[in-house]
């Protein structure tokens, strides 16, 4: 044991390599090795940093502030198709047409449309929809609904062959204010929202990061407005902007509304520096513009005057997500051992195929030469 022990420190044990004459064998290395390189390649985009620098997956947190006004003021009474067409002339401020403004993803709703059902009060009037027939009161059974509306509960009475309600009267309009159909509010397009985003990359460094820069000054901020060929580092968005960027026309998505999603992209290399840590941005529609059976978004709100009186209105609106995604990226040693490692493992590929295949040529020659050797048999 002991002698073995000495030996083991006095000899290095190197693998025999042997060079073999054969062009098959060379050209099938070098094919193999420029495979294994082109997929290596590959798996990595090119990128060469994944070798040496690990990832760092970003962490942060969003919040929005909306500006904006608009007046329908101008509008005149033929312009609606709908009646107190002077419940939609007046002026709005993003108090009244922002909801949701810093939900839990940094997000909110802007406006676009609405249906006003004024002065509403519990009592009993008769289904409006004219799909809706009884022809007597068996048609319509007390307590029960319709199905498809939400109107309210049969009372067990049909009047000049519309069922009875127990409902909040006069039931919902449920026609869009404008007779061409336009958005109400095309004008919040202008609003202007201010994006902050705060970020970290813990398994990196414990710095935070703001996609406002450091040097910014008030005065920028309040005249900037972000621009992709322009301006890429103003956090201000012009809502219109926001939608165009998504490939969608405003005057047509603002009539049923939508959702849509800005991701702000972290890809930083903290190599070469903290202040070059900046985002990128991306603009993209969620829901499908394509849909037939309830499309966009819309949702209703109750304005309470009374015990027994209300406003009602189905807004329509743009529903505006924030994501943060990215990845920051540093150089470490023992990722570098470890992938370094890893990478030339790859690249013995190529001989342990090629000596596969000489032991294989090997055995076949010698399984030929025994074939010629051994005289068949004449029995």
């Amino acid at each position: 044991m002991g002698r073995f022990l000495k030996s083991m420190f006095k000899f290095y044990t190197a693998p025999a390599r042997k060079k073999v004459q054969s062009r098959f064998l060379a050209i099938s290395y070098l094919v193999i090795i420029a495979v294994t390189w082109i997929a290596f390649l590959g798996s990595i985009n090119l990128d060469l940093r994944p070798v040496y620098q690990k990832s760092c997956p970003v962490q942060g947190a969003a919040s929005t502030k909306v500006k904006g006004y608009l007046s329908t003021e101008g509008l005149k009474g033929s312009d609606f198709q709908v009646e107190n067409s002077y419940l939609y002339r007046r002026v709005w401020d993003n108090s009244d047409l922002i909801l949701g403004n810093n939900a839990q993803d940094g997000g909110f709703i802007a406006v676009t449309n609405l249906i006003i059902t004024p002065n509403q009060t519990r009592g009993f009037c008769v289904e409006t929809n004219a799909t809706v027939k009884c022809k007597s009161r068996y048609d319509c059974k007390a307590g029960e609904t319709i199905p498809g509306t939400n109107s309210g509960a049969l009372t067990g009475k049909c009047i000049a062959g519309r069922c009875q309600l127990s409902a909040w009267c006069p039931l919902e309009e449920n026609k869009l204010p404008l007779a061409d159909e336009r958005p109400l509010l095309e004008g919040i397009q202008n609003y202007t929202v201010m994006l902050k985003l705060s970020v970290q990359f813990p398994a990196c460094n414990e710095k935070k990061f703001r996609n406002i820069l450091e040097n910014a000054t008030t005065s920028y901020l309040s005249g900037c407005q972000y621009n992709p060929e322009n301006d890429t580092s103003c956090p201000i968005f012009r809502i219109g902007d926001i939608v165009k960027w998504s490939g969608e026309n405003f005057s047509q998505v603002a009539i049923t509304g939508g959702v849509f999603r800005i991701e702000s992209i972290w890809n930083c290399d903290f190599d070469w520096g903290m202040s070059n840590c900046f985002p990128t941005y991306k603009f993209q529609k969620i829901d499908d513009s394509k849909a037939v059976l309830s499309p966009g978004l819309n949702f209703r709100i109750a304005d309470y005057h009374e015990e027994n009186r209300r406003t009602l209105t189905k807004v329509f609106g743009l529903k505006i997500t924030i994501l943060v995604s990215g990845d920051g990226n540093q150089f470490e040693l023992l990722h570098f051992i470890l992938s370094f490692g890893a990478t030339i493992g790859i690249f013995s590929v190529g001989a342990l195929i090629c000596d596969t295949l000489l032991e294989l040529i090997q055995y076949l020659q010698k399984y030929e030469l025994c074939k010629r050797l051994i005289p068949p048999d004449s029995s």
